[in-house]
């Protein structure tokens, strides 16, 4: 059995799709706090688990029959706020993990993992290591659809707002990141690998160029300092949630979160990830 946590997440989602077309889904298990939110995934025979971490023994009926289990991180998992109480799920799940004497965990974590300033991954992936569970590390990059509010403020003003600090960015699609993760749970292997998973690298202008393909028209770059940024944003129509959001993501990339490429990706893979451009493409489509 190949066990996705928190399966109801968007990237979760993704990974049982990419699953379902590798294995039978009798073979695929999700676990979701909200086993409504699962129906969708139950009436294709995926099967839903509930996740109760304050139920004696209840790990080893979540993890039961696993060979392979994903780990996936909290919500906002690149956000400098993100709530304590995810980060302390996403702990209590590798440590129930470790207690069902789990065979493989597969651990989704950030791409800079080193040296992020995000503090709760260093807290999550040496949660992984000490677990005495063997393990495959996923360190994705940025995905391409977070750039999805900006590309609509560029569309809609004209004009990309950012503060990349001179750094760059190497995001690819969510659905390349779940494909490969599908590939290494249901395929096997990796056990000890830290897997850096990246597309290519953009600056600022290279943003814009995206945006301006996505456009059919010019968008120019406007760069401004992180300080000025959030108020910047709001001018340009930006919510306070968005304002906020993208202030995070341009701090991130300012200090070279989101910098590092690769080959990992396009190797388990075995084809060449998405462009952006399809990405952000995709992403406006569905609205």
């Amino acid at each position: 059995m190949i066990v996705v946590t928190d399966g109801t997440s968007p990237y979760g989602r993704l990974v049982v799709r990419h699953l379902l077309d590798r294995v039978p889904a009798g073979r695929v298990a999700v676990t979701t706090t909200d086993p409504a939110q699962a129906a969708d995934l139950a009436a294709l025979g995926v099967e839903v688990r509930r996740e109760d971490y304050a139920e004696p023994g209840g790990e080893a009926v979540l993890f039961a029959e696993a060979e392979r289990v994903l780990s996936n991180p909290p919500p906002g998992w690149i956000r400098r706020q993100t709530p304590r109480g995810s980060i302390d799920l996403a702990a209590a799940r590798i440590k129930a993990m470790a207690e069902a004497g789990v065979p493989h965990l597969v651990h989704l974590g950030i791409i800079n993992s080193e040296r992020t300033n995000l503090k709760w991954h260093h807290a999550l992936e040496g949660a992984v290591r000490r677990s005495g569970v063997p393990f495959t590390i996923l360190r994705n990059n940025l995905h391409s659809e977070a750039l999805l509010p900006a590309a609509r403020l560029a569309m809609t003003g004209g004009e990309f707002v950012c503060a990349f600090g001179g750094r760059s960015m190497a995001p690819a699609a969510l659905t390349d990141y779940a494909e490969a993760a599908a590939i290494v749970l249901a395929d096997g292997g990796h056990e000890g690998e830290v897997l850096k998973l990246s597309g290519f690298g953009l600056t600022a202008l290279g943003i814009a160029s995206v945006f301006t393909l996505l456009a059919g028209r010019e968008i120019a770059l406007r760069e401004v300092d992180a300080a000025s940024v959030a108020t910047e944003l709001k001018s340009v129509g930006a919510t306070e949630e968005v304002a906020e959001a993208l202030s995070d993501l341009y701090e991130a990339t300012s200090r070279g979160e989101f910098s590092p490429e690769g080959d990992d990706l396009d190797r388990i893979l075995g084809h060449p990830h998405q462009l952006n451009e399809e990405a952000l493409r995709t992403a406006l489509a569905v609205g």
